[in-house]
């Protein structure tokens, strides 16, 4: 009888693996202005599984094109994201959709993922602070829904680099009203609907904390 059930279980891993899929998601790293970016870390997280890990990781070409690839994929991911991991400036989240296998592969050739700079140039603009902490927030929550950070870790990180970015912008450019309007309008809330953390409830936490830190107010400035 073991023997029999042994055998019943092997068949039954076999006929899952002949049915599992392959995905392959596409896509290209770009700076602002087009130029592609080669070198960059990308990667594939699904919103279901929260293991903490990826599903797939890519470095870009030396023409920005990345390649995320993984085998044996079987059963529900729920949404599932590419995520910018590069050194230089951040990027916002891809929601991809997989939709259906074509004999056993699913592939999918995504919009380009745009590296916004941030606090790694001498100095930004209120709108580009604004990009920069929108593509922030978002991909914090993303991780924190995929099991790779915790809800206080994403807040923490989050308040971090937001006080870094926000240090960039002068003075007598900056609103914190404004800023922070612009930033949860750029933020595509609609794709985190039911996640665990708030994108523009995050970024407004994190700019307030930012602002009280730097001892800077709404309405240009000190």
């Amino acid at each position: 009888m073991r023997r029999l059930t042994l055998c019943a279980l092997l068949l039954l891993g076999i006929a899952e693996a002949a049915y599992a899929d392959t995905i392959s998601i596409i896509g290209v790293v770009v700076k602002k202005g087009a130029d592609r970016v080669q070198g960059a870390t990308v990667k594939l997280y699904s919103t279901s599984n929260r293991t903490g890990k990826p599903l797939a990781v890519d470095t870009a070409s030396d023409r920005g094109v990345f390649n995320l690839y993984r085998t044996n994929i079987a059963g529900d991911f729920g949404d599932v994201f590419v995520v910018y991991d590069g050194a230089e400036g951040v990027a916002d989240p891809l929601k991809v959709s997989l939709g259906s296998p074509k004999d056993g592969l699913i592939e999918v050739r995504t919009q380009d993922v745009v590296v916004k700079p941030a606090a790694e140039v001498g100095a930004l603009t209120q709108e580009q602070a604004a990009d920069a902490m929108a593509a922030v927030t978002s991909t914090a929550v993303v991780l924190v829904q995929a099991g790779v950070l915790t809800e206080d870790e994403a807040k923490t990180q989050v308040t971090k680099k937001t006080t870094q970015i926000l240090a960039k912008v002068p003075k007598a450019d900056l609103d914190i009203q404004q800023l922070q309007s612009r930033t949860n309008t750029i933020i595509k809330s609609s794709e985190f609907t039911g996640f665990k953390l708030d994108p523009r409830s995050v970024a407004t936490d994190s700019i307030q904390r930012a602002a009280a830190a730097q001892g800077r107010r709404g309405g240009g400035g000190i």
